[in-house]
């Protein structure tokens, strides 16, 4: 599914839930992205594209990527369902 608040504040998400390598490489690629747009002479509107596009791209993919991460750490997989009954969950 898509992550609103991971689209929206990236960094900022993934500090939150403590996902510090997101973070870092998050900055890497807004700061490098910002680097290059400057030395290069890109247009504003395309550092915006390319910084909106990395920004969707993680909210995304942010259930994911927290999902490994957290798998990685020693949690246990849970998935939850909405079923009409506890027959008909424990059917699935």
């Amino acid at each position: 599914g898509f992550n609103l608040g991971a689209c929206l504040f990236g960094p900022i998400w993934a500090c939150y839930h403590r996902l510090w390598g997101v973070a870092f490489v998050m900055m890497l690629i807004l700061v490098g992205l910002g680097v290059l747009a400057m030395q290069s002479g890109w247009s504003n509107h395309l550092t915006v594209t390319m910084g909106g596009a990395l920004s969707v791209l993680l909210g995304y993919h942010a259930v994911d990527i927290r999902h490994a991460i957290l798998v990685r750490r020693g949690y246990h997989v849970v998935d939850l369902f909405r079923a009409n009954s506890a027959k008909e969950a424990e059917l699935r």
